[in-house]
């Protein structure tokens, strides 16, 4: 990370964090949205949807809900699996990732946003700021890696299953790949999609991701256009980062 003083750095962190949070809420409420409803989930969903500008503290507490009721799910219907067992232990409580994520780091962020001009600036806490954001994002990797995102840039759709060329980008970067084939109902609107393969083989499921998540692929590098929350007419706003 590339800053010229403590406050920018400060600021980059803040970024980096705010995407991690949102691409959380994406991704679990895209999944949440594939399954049956709850009552408690419905219940933030909708409180979440009168918040025009939501904060950190709203990502998180939206973020674990959705999670929550997905650890709930039977094993068979799971997609994001591994994600929630990196936010819960088996006993339903917070991992430690997921307690520095939503404790530790907001706490952190709040000092910079809300305190003193000397805090916002203070190197050690910029720091430690650094040190918790690596930390969290190195212990996420495995799932992050185990479920790669592409956007579909050709595709046609025959009876059980499509085919197209699809763009990764997460794992191997920004790989093209022809001819890849997938089995989904949903992808006639969409061209987001997070699929089960590792390292490029053969897709072994997926999650469409409709428009929680779009990628300009038109752009150098490309735009990533992550779930930001909802307009006063309920429809899903994307934003990308700063």
């Amino acid at each position: 990370m590339e800053a010229s003083n403590s406050s920018e750095k400060g600021r980059q962190l803040e970024i980096c964090l705010e995407m991690f949070l949102r691409l959380i809420c994406g991704l679990a409420l895209a999944e949440y949205l594939s399954g049956a409803k709850d009552e408690k989930a419905e219940a933030r969903l909708e409180d979440f949807k009168q918040r025009p500008s939501p904060s950190l503290g709203h990502y998180v507490e939206f973020g674990r809900e959705m999670i929550r009721v997905l650890a709930k799910r039977p094993e068979q219907e799971a997609f994001l699996d591994e994600m929630v067992r990196w936010y819960f232990t088996g006993r339903g409580k917070l991992t430690k990732p997921a307690t520095k994520l939503g404790n530790d780091l907001i706490r952190l962020r709040n000092v910079g946003a809300h305190g003193a001009a000397e805090e916002r600036t203070d190197p050690e806490r910029v720091n430690h700021m650094h040190s918790l954001l690596r930390e969290v994002f190195l212990s996420a990797e495995g799932w992050l890696l185990a479920n790669p995102f592409c956007c579909i840039k050709e595709k046609k759709k025959q009876p059980g299953k499509c085919e197209g060329t699809v763009v990764w980008f997460v794992g191997p970067m920004h790989r093209t790949q022809s001819g890849t084939l997938w089995t989904a109902d949903r992808l006639d609107q969409s061209s987001s999609l997070l699929v089960t393969t590792p390292r490029g083989e053969h897709v072994r499921g997926v999650m469409d991701l409709g428009y929680l998540l779009q990628v300009d692929a038109t752009m150098d590098p490309p735009k990533h256009h992550l779930f930001y929350g909802f307009s006063k007419s309920g429809e899903v706003v994307l934003q990308a980062p700063d």
